[in-house]
């Protein structure tokens, strides 16, 4: 018997989470965490289309702002209708299991009201659309001050057999005049993706069950 392994799609090489005994075909709780595909590229706005999505991995980020570690993605109210956009913030990678919900966790600083924040989510498990473009939208509540994380969840996902399984998030600011700045990649700001989380944080958005093979 063997863990569970979460991969990046630029490298796909998977890796053992040694914390769990897992048993086949169970569905169990995992986080990863996002990071900068490139130390240089600060702004995903400016590289995902040449370079493609950030995604993540199970390591904690280690560094701080000081030390130069991080990168972010300016959001404002443009929206892309492809997946990978430059308007919006989006992570791809792989999670092997089986998959039936997320939370995500993500710092930033927002033009909100009230600590609340809508957003579009988009959702793509196996060139699947389980949240589509346009399909929803979501009020997300920040936690703390400054750099806060934001955190939303997503059930009914429903892909249960052990895959690996290709994911694709896409997040992006819904009302006009408002902006948000995402970050990851840092110990100040370690954003990060909750796999079969055992108690979702945030407000939860229920994947269209028909959109499942």
């Amino acid at each position: 018997m063997f863990p569970r392994k979460l991969a990046a799609l630029a490298a796909v090489v998977p890796f053992a989470l040694s914390s769990m005994a897992m048993t086949d075909g169970a569905v169990v709780e995992e986080v990863a965490y996002f990071h900068c595909a490139d130390d240089a590229s600060k702004l995903t706005n400016a590289t995902i289309v040449a370079n493609g999505p950030d995604s993540w991995d199970e390591n904690p980020p280690e560094r701080s702002y000081a030390q130069g570690a991080g990168c972010g993605n300016l959001d404002t109210t443009l929206e892309g209708t492809s997946q990978a956009s430059l308007y919006d913030v989006t992570f791809a990678g792989q999670y092997e299991g089986p998959l039936d919900s997320l939370t995500v966790s993500l710092y930033g600083l927002t033009t909100d009201r009230d600590d609340s924040y809508r957003v579009t989510v988009r959702l793509n498990v196996d060139g699947i659309d389980m949240i589509a473009f346009g399909e929803n939208q979501v009020d997300i509540h920040a936690e703390g001050t400054g750099m806060r994380p934001h955190h939303f969840s997503v059930t009914n996902i429903g892909q249960l057999d052990e895959g690996p399984h290709d994911i694709v998030l896409t997040v992006g600011t819904y009302y006009i005049n408002h902006a948000a700045m995402w970050s990851w990649d840092t110990v100040e700001a370690p954003s990060s993706i909750t796999f079969n989380p055992i108690e979702p944080k945030g407000p939860v958005i229920w994947a269209p069950g028909a959109r499942r093979p």
